[in-house]
């Protein structure tokens, strides 16, 4: 799986789901992040307290970059754990969706919320 690295002109937001977010309702993610407003060029999701996901938490992450995508917003998964990692790799979704190395972030303006 390739980490990539982003030069982002712009605020970078970051949403931290909790464990159970995409195991109880997944598309609560999607909603949550149509009702963040201030979105302006770079969404990612911190996957670091994700320790399992399944085709709905694929599903979800795809819809996502769809949603955003047509919106002109960029989208990446980052601090994924062994598991979900192996998960995308095996199910090949690591070809669609951005996975970022978080190092370089601390030099851009970040937005971080919490979804429960």
């Amino acid at each position: 799986m390739k980490i990539k690295n982003y030069d982002v002109k712009g605020k970078v937001s970051i949403i931290v789901p909790s464990e159970n977010t995409f195991r109880d309702n997944s598309s609560s993610v999607i909603n949550f992040i149509k009702e963040i407003n201030n979105l302006e060029s770079f969404l990612i999701v911190d996957m670091g307290n994700i320790s399992h996901i399944d085709s709905n938490c694929i599903n979800t992450l795809l819809g996502c970059k769809r949603y955003l995508r047509n919106r002109n917003i960029d989208f990446a998964i980052c601090n994924l754990q062994k598991g979900p990692q192996i998960v995308l790799e095996i199910t090949r979704a690591y070809e669609v969706l951005d996975v970022c190395d978080t190092h370089w972030l601390k030099s851009y303006e970040i937005e971080a919320q919490k979804i429960a």
